[in-house]
């Protein structure tokens, strides 16, 4: 636990020294001094914590240690240092930091030139405060306010297009059975209710994105869960061509949907048959930690190109000649809803999807104990 040491007061006296550096050091935002060769030559509490770096590490380091290599190749630093010259102050400069382990962080940065008696600057006290947490809340609260539109009018569009729809592949049913068609007209009309039948499964996922139905909750223990499932679909994966592991490890209580997660699995496993087009293998690992029931769904296809990383939950993108782009966000929707999270995972090969669900902490009715 952070504690003062020698640290007395008087009613009115002022902070000494020592005790002004105790305050400065249990500060939780980074607090470092630079001298004029850009060495770290004070770094703080707070600054450990943020960075990982322990205080023995940083002191005389180039504060290059901390900057993102993109931003070393832009000249970053050196005009960082040059507004801070010419101003004397920079203040709530926004940028990104670098970490120990190699995480980059949202930061705010305000930079100081500290001068001597003389009025020559000596170096400069640098103040960094973290703001991912602040930048993922309000992506999150974007993204709600979006979806919320987004599902709004897609529930509208749906709503409109599926009566016609039902009239139009009745009206096409009757014409079959009156015109006896020969068997090259008897194709044609099969084309047409595909696409019928494609465009009424567009106008459902529509409806199930715009209005997601109310969870209907069963509290069950994960593994045995997932092996059941897994059982269940076996015959189909082999007709498939689908090689599928199950590595299920720790007793997870959870409350699930069964039918909407059943969903989920199969929206990944039919993505990873798509995109393998052949033979495919995939993985489902179950772990317990921090509270949550996390599965790694990974699959060895050719994965999920950089460039569209960023975009594979956004409603109505896809990379399918056909298909709606609502599969994945309905899934990470339906995650949320249970207070779980559905992301892209990082593996460098083949496609990986980490699924999450809080452990339920109460007792089961029957089963394991």
């Amino acid at each position: 636990m952070d504690s003062f040491t020698d640290f007395s007061l008087n009613e009115s006296d002022p902070l000494t020294p020592d005790q002004f550096a105790q305050v400065v050091d249990l500060s939780a935002d980074a607090l470092l001094f630079i001298d004029l060769n850009n060495r770290i030559r004070a770094w703080n509490r707070g600054a450990e914590k943020l960075f990982g770096y322990a205080r023995a590490e940083a002191l005389g380091r180039s504060f290059d240690l901390l900057v993102p290599e993109d931003l070393r190749r832009s000249g970053e630093l050196d005009k960082i240092c040059s507004a801070t010259r010419k101003h004397g102050v920079l203040r709530n400069y926004q940028t990104r930091r670098r970490t120990r382990d190699g995480r980059i962080l949202q930061v705010s940065l305000n930079r100081t030139a500290i001068r001597d008696a003389h009025g020559e600057a000596v170096g400069f006290a640098v103040f960094l405060r973290d703001l991912s947490q602040e930048e993922r809340l309000k992506r999150e609260s974007d993204r709600a306010r979006q979806l919320a539109r987004i599902g709004e009018l897609a529930s509208q569009i749906a709503h409109e297009v599926r009566n016609p729809l039902a009239g139009i592949h009745g009206a096409l049913q009757i014409l079959r059975r009156r015109l006896q068609p020969a068997p090259a007209e008897v194709e044609v009309f099969d084309d047409v209710a595909a696409e019928i039948g494609r465009l009424d499964q567009l106008v459902t996922d529509l409806m199930r994105f715009g209005r997601p139905a109310a969870s209907t909750l069963a509290r069950v223990e994960f593994s045995d869960w997932l092996r059941s499932w897994h059982q269940r679909l076996m015959r189909e994966m082999e007709e498939r061509e689908v090689v599928f592991q199950l590595d299920l490890e720790g007793l997870a209580w959870v409350q699930l949907d069964p039918i909407l997660f059943d969903q989920t699995l199969r929206n990944l496993l039919e993505n990873s048959i798509e995109a393998a087009n052949g033979p495919v293998q995939v993985q489902l690992q179950l772990r317990v930690a921090d509270g949550l029931a996390k599965v790694r769904y990974h699959d060895d296809g050719p994965g999920i190109a950089p460039p569209i990383r960023d975009r594979v939950f956004d409603p109505f993108f896809t990379t399918k000649s056909r298909g709606s782009g609502l599969g994945l966000p309905i899934c990470q929707r339906h995650l949320e809803s249970l207070g779980g999270e559905l992301r892209l995972g990082d593996s460098a090969v083949g496609g990986e999807f980490l699924l999450s669900l809080p452990l339920d902490s109460g007792e089961p009715a029957s089963g394991p104990e």
